[in-house]
């Protein structure tokens, strides 16, 4: 055989292949021949179906990678029409239930099987080899109403976070340009709850992102107080209001902020005489003040009052937060233990300053005056000058007591020179005694009244039962009676309303 027959022959075999794969070829549904007016005429959308083709190339005569590369590009453009955009704010959702349109869409064009989506259809599948380059264009069509339809449900899905995340952090940012801090912050930590709450891929991004603006903002607010140190009568109002500013160091020259949700916590004196807390809340006005009007104390003595950022609502909204992320909601809750005041007063009993004589007298079983022992009147006295009353001495005999009447002591008390004030007038008496492994229980009945000295109007009247204990009868006589003078004294310079 010559060189020039061994040369046909060769060409002959390669015409003979390229002929036999033709067979293949058509079997994956693709036409050849004249190219198709279709792929530089893409039809025109009309009333019932939109048209989209897709083209790609394989220079190694690979057709499954030249169809990959058209599929894509057909894919690509459907998206574009859909209009969404996966993004760190994407639902888990929405990522896969997209990631499944785009799955239907190649499994449709391949035919390989699968799901097949409502109104789609592959029109024509055409190719054309060139040596071993391989180019393929495929037709396809999908019915307008069922396309528009997954272009909202998908649009629906990739918008879910809008309502519960983006628009209080845009409203967030919205605030602080106006001003609005406070309302700012708390925006912000509802934005932070949302996150946590969703099925964001960058959920704990959007939560940390949302956390810190809210941070900043509470960091920068300042509580000033404008008073401090107030007095009042029992039963009367405080002379001024307990107020504060609150201003804001990230704005310039530290300016005054409004819409501040302050707590306000003050204490109360229940029935037995304890002090319970009562709240409020209250907002600062437009110079950043908040101003609280105690109400009428009903106690005497030191008080109290706090003044602190009220976010209880909202950090009872990060309960969940707080379980998955503790470091976090620590932060902030430290920031809110500082961004607190408290401010401090006195009480005066309401006729504090009004002289008061006390004789009030210590009595055995029998009624007799316990001559070694007038220890409820030191109670008394110890209590009530602690609290302001103006105590002066009386020198009666305390045989007195069981001899004459009230009015006759009254008498008596102004015999001796005075003539306006108050007169404390009592006794108290042991009322039962016992022994118990070596210790003596003492148990005093002690009652008080109080005269107004100029009307000799009975103001006031209490009788209290108090129990002590010592090693001796002594120790034990003298625990029992100084123990009720203390609880008369409290009485007295809380309960006196005149």
């Amino acid at each position: 055989m010559t060189l020039k027959d061994n040369y046909f022959l060769k060409r002959a075999f390669v015409i003979f292949l390229f002929l036999i794969s033709l067979p293949s070829l058509a079997q994956e549904g693709y036409k050849t021949g004249p190219q198709p007016g279709w792929l530089t005429a893409i039809p025109a959308d009309d009333e019932g179906f939109m048209y989209f083709v897709g083209t790609g190339e394989n220079q190694e005569g690979r057709l499954s990678e030249a169809e990959k590369v058209a599929v894509a590009d057909i894919v690509s453009q459907i998206l574009k029409f859909v209009g969404v955009t996966v993004s760190a704010m994407t639902t888990s959702e929405a990522r896969g239930s997209l990631d499944e349109f785009k799955s239907s869409l190649i499994r449709q064009v391949s035919e390989t099987g699968g799901a097949r989506l409502s109104g789609f259809r592959v029109k024509e599948k055409w190719l054309r080899q060139n040596g071993k380059r391989i180019f393929v264009a495929i037709l396809v069509s999908y019915e307008r109403q069922a396309l528009l339809e997954e272009k909202e449900r998908l649009a629906k899905l990739f918008a879910s976070y809008i309502d519960s995340v983006r628009i209080p952090e845009e409203e967030g940012d919205r605030f602080v340009s106006e001003g609005r801090l406070f309302k700012a912050a708390l925006s912000y930590l509802k934005a932070a709850v949302a996150a946590f709450e969703s099925s964001l891929e960058g959920r704990e991004i959007a939560l940390s992102r949302n956390l810190a603006k809210a941070q900043a903002i509470l960091e920068g607010i300042n509580l000033t107080k404008l008073t401090d140190n107030l007095t009042a009568k029992v039963g009367y109002d405080f002379e001024k209001q307990f107020s504060l500013r609150l201003t804001a160091s990230s704005t310039p020259n530290n300016l005054a902020v409004s819409e501040i949700a302050v707590r306000v916590t003050y204490y109360e004196a229940n029935s037995r005489g304890d002090l319970v807390p009562k709240s409020q809340t209250l907002l600062s006005d437009q110079t950043g003040v908040v101003s609280f009007q105690h109400p009428k104390p009903n106690f005497v003595g030191q008080g109290r009052l706090l003044m602190a950022l009220d976010l209880a609502a909202q950090l009872e909204g990060l309960f969940k937060v707080e379980q998955a992320y503790p470091e976090k909601i620590a932060l902030l809750k430290g920031l809110l233990a500082r961004k607190q005041v408290e401010f401090t007063f006195t009480v005066y009993p309401a006729k504090a300053l009004v002289p008061y004589f006390v004789f009030v007298v210590d009595l055995d079983e029998k009624h007799e005056p316990l001559a070694a022992y007038q220890s409820t009147a030191s109670g008394i006295n110890e209590v009530l000058s602690q609290n302001g009353f103006e105590l002066k001495s009386l020198n009666l005999v305390p045989g007195l007591l069981k001899t004459k009447t009230e009015s006759e002591l009254l008498a008596l008390a102004k015999a001796t020179g005075l003539r306006e004030g108050r007169l404390i007038l009592g006794q108290a008496y042991v009322d039962s005694v016992s022994q118990d492994s070596g210790r003596f229980l003492v148990r005093v009945n002690a009652t008080v009244k109080v005269f107004d000295l100029v009307s000799e109007r009975l103001l006031y009247e209490k009788t209290i039962l108090k129990s002590s204990t010592g090693t001796n009868l002594a120790s034990a006589l003298y625990a029992a009676f100084k123990a009720a003078g203390i609880e008369l004294g409290k009485r007295l310079a809380a309960e006196i309303r005149e």
